[in-house]
C-alpha cells in the first residue's frame, strides 16, 4: 500500500480476511479491513472505504475491539465522510474521541489527522495546523517518516496563512517531497476540496527554509532510506520531463538531461536494476518478496516511463551495467 502496489495490497488483505475468517479470529479481521478502508481512500474510493468501515463494525462490535481499532475507525468515518464532502457530519464523529488523551501511538496519530482535515475543511486554520503538527510528532515518534501513511505535512502546509509566514508552509511541502523521493513513495495525490487551498510556491531556485521551529520540529532530525549527502534536497523538486529524443547514444541526446531514473519510483529503480541484471520475474519476486504479477507492472511502467519496447533495452536506458550472475 505504502509503494502505490493498491492491487497487491488488496490482494494480501483479502488473504488475511480469508484466513481470520475461516480461523474465526475477529480481532485480526478488524485491523486488516481498517487498512483497506485506508488504502481505498488513497485510491480516492470513498464508496469502497465505507463498505470495509460496515464490514470492520459488523465483525468487531463493541466490546470486541480492540485498542487501536476503535479511534481507528472513528477516524475512518470522518474521513470517508469528508471525501464525501460532509465536514459537519465528521465533526459530529469525532466529537466524543480524545486523540490527546487514552489514543497514543498510531491511533491517535490517525485521529489527530482526521481532526486537522475535519478542522481545515470547516476553516478552523489554526485549530487544524496544532492537530497535523501533533499527528506527525507522534508518527515521528514511532519514526514513521513515509508520507505515503499519511501526509500530514501536505494538509498542514494548506493550513498556514502564507500571509504571515509563507516559510512555513514551504519547509513542509519541501520536507514532504524530499521524504518522498527519498523513500520511492508515490507521488502525494492531488488535494481534495476538504483540505484547502495550497500554499503559494516558493520562488524559483531558492531552498526552503528549514531552520523554523514550528516546521522544523517535527521532521527535519529524522531520516528514511537514502537520506544523506546523496539524497533528494528540497530544491530538486520533481525532475523535468525529458525530451522524446533524448536516449543516450541517440541524436538530441545531451548530457545535461535529466537521468532516466529519475522518473521512476524506488519499488521500479528495484525492479528494473534486477532485470537489467539479467534476473527473470520469477527471481526477482523472490528476492524482492513481492509477486511475479507486481514485477511485470513495475516493468510495465517503468518501460512506458523510459520510452523503451522492453528487457533488451533496458540496461542502456538506466545507464546501467549489469552485475555478473550465476
Amino acid at each position: 500500500m505504502l509503494s502505490g502496489d493498491h492491487d497487491e495490497a488488496r490482494t494480501a488483505l483479502d488473504t488475511v480476511l480469508l484466513r481470520a475468517r475461516h480461523a474465526d479470529v475477529p480481532p485480526v479481521a478488524g485491523p486488516a479491513l481498517l487498512v483497506t478502508g485506508l488504502a481505498e481512500l488513497s485510491r480516492g474510493r470513498p464508496g469502497a472505504a465505507a463498505d470495509a468501515l460496515d464490514r470492520a463494525r459488523r465483525i468487531m462490535p463493541g466490546r470486541g475491539r480492540t485498542p487501536f481499532l476503535t479511534p481507528g475507525l472513528i477516524a475512518l468515518a470522518a474521513l470517508v465522510r469528508l471525501e464525501q464532502g460532509e465536514p459537519d457530519a465528521a465533526e459530529r464523529l469525532l466529537a466524543p474521541a480524545h486523540p490527546y488523551g487514552t489514543a497514543a501511538g498510531l491511533s491517535g496519530a490517525l485521529l489527530l489527522y482526521a481532526r486537522g482535515r475535519t478542522h481545515l475543511a470547516r476553516g478552523h486554520r489554526e485549530q487544524a495546523l496544532t492537530d497535523l503538527l501533533e499527528c506527525g510528532r507522534r508518527l515521528l515518534a514511532r519514526q514513521v517518516t513515509n508520507p505515503a501513511f499519511l501526509p500530514w505535512r501536505r494538509i498542514a502546509a494548506s493550513a498556514c496563512d502564507p500571509a504571515a509566514d509563507a516559510a512555513v508552509p514551504a519547509a513542509l511541502l519541501a520536507e514532504e517531497q524530499r521524504l518522498t523521493h527519498a523513500w520511492g513513495a508515490p507521488a502525494t495525490p492531488a488535494e481534495t476540496a476538504a483540505d484547502g487551498p495550497r500554499p503559494p510556491a516558493e520562488p524559483a531556485g531558492r531552498r526552503a527554509p528549514d531552520t523554523s521551529p514550528r516546521a522544523t520540529a517535527p521532521s527535519a532530525r529524522r531520516t528514511a532510506p537514502g537520506d544523506g549527502p546523496s539524497a533528494a534536497r528540497p530544491e530538486d523538486r520533481r525532475p523535468p520531463p525529458r525530451p522524446a529524443a533524448g536516449r543516450a547514444g541517440e541524436p538530441g541526446y545531451s548530457s545535461t538531461d535529466p537521468l532516466p531514473r529519475q522518473q521512476l519510483t524506488g519499488a521500479e529503480l528495484r525492479v528494473a536494476g534486477l532485470a537489467a541484471d539479467g534476473l527473470p520475474n520469477r527471481a526477482i519476486a523472490d528476492r524482492l518478496s513481492v509477486t511475479p504479477r507486481t514485477v511485470e507492472l513495475h516493468l510495465t511502467k517503468t518501460y512506458r516511463k523510459l520510452g523503451i519496447r522492453g528487457r533488451a533495452e533496458l540496461a542502456a536506458a538506466l545507464e546501467h551495467r549489469p552485475k555478473a550472475t550465476p
